[in-house]
């Protein structure tokens, strides 16, 4: 009788070099073949497949650990992850929306369903569940940076500052919060303060802040404030930083 491997999702790193990727699907249609009722088997699979780039095989292959097991958070979560990165917004917050109802005690599936509340324009839930992302995680830097771009207001910037600022505070190297903390103190007048913000960002990060800065000059021109057009895209979706076995019972 063969030994059932145990399966380890979201712990599994997977190499970004395309032999070791195929690799780790391989080795994950092994256990799923291995243990065909086992959700989280299907699920380590789906998230090879996802790293792979294959998001479509990966969505079918979290829908079937739904079958199995209907109460799987994880999978809810996971299916959300690839359908917002698939464009699916709309579906991706329905799973993320049945995650948080199995998941109540984890930042990432509220930060996930903030993030794309966000951008279907429905800012009072999104805040709603970015608080609470940051309440089970208080240092959850990408929670503190969609929030800002729920409370980011022309007449007070103080919220949205406040918020970029406890970004920082827990990821000193982030340079989006940074470029935007920095473009919140100018807007509010603030020159000195802006420049010592932005010098700040790492220099890593300095291909992305010229893209950034590109969005808000066009963002000038159509009268648009650079958070509410990068609001949508501010952060892909984030992966759970812990194993989750659930009961398939």
């Amino acid at each position: 009788m063969p030994i059932m491997p145990k399966h380890s999702t979201n712990l599994v790193k997977f190499s970004k070099g395309q032999d070791r990727q195929d690799e780790s699907v391989a080795k994950f249609e092994r256990a799923a073949a291995l243990a065909p009722d086992d959700p989280g088997m299907h699920t380590d699979l789906g998230a090879a497949l996802r790293t792979r780039g294959q998001i479509t095989e990966a969505i079918g292959r979290y829908e079937h650990a739904l079958s199995i097991d209907p109460e799987f958070g994880l999978a809810y979560y996971s299916l959300g992850n690839a359908l917002s990165e698939y464009g699916k917004i709309a579906e991706a917050e329905e799973a993320y929306q049945q995650a948080v109802q199995r998941l109540p005690d984890d930042a990432s599936a509220f930060n996930n369903l903030g993030h794309v509340l966000i951008e279907l324009g429905r800012k009072a839930e999104a805040e709603t569940a970015l608080r609470t992302a940051i309440e089970i995680d208080p240092h959850r830097a990408s929670a503190h940076f969609n929030l800002h771009a729920v409370v980011y207001r022309d007449d007070d910037l103080d919220p949205a500052i406040a918020s970029l600022e406890a970004a920082l505070a827990t990821s000193t190297d982030d340079g989006k919060s940074q470029f935007f903390h920095a473009m919140c103190l100018k807007q509010k007048g603030d020159k000195d303060a802006a420049i010592a913000s932005f010098d700040k960002v790492p220099l890593d990060d300095m291909d992305t802040i010229i893209g950034l800065t590109a969005g808000t000059m066009l963002c000038a021109r159509s009268n648009k404030t650079p958070q509410s057009e990068y609001s949508a895209r501010a952060r892909k979706p984030t992966r759970m930083r812990k194993t989750r076995r659930q009961s398939t019972g």
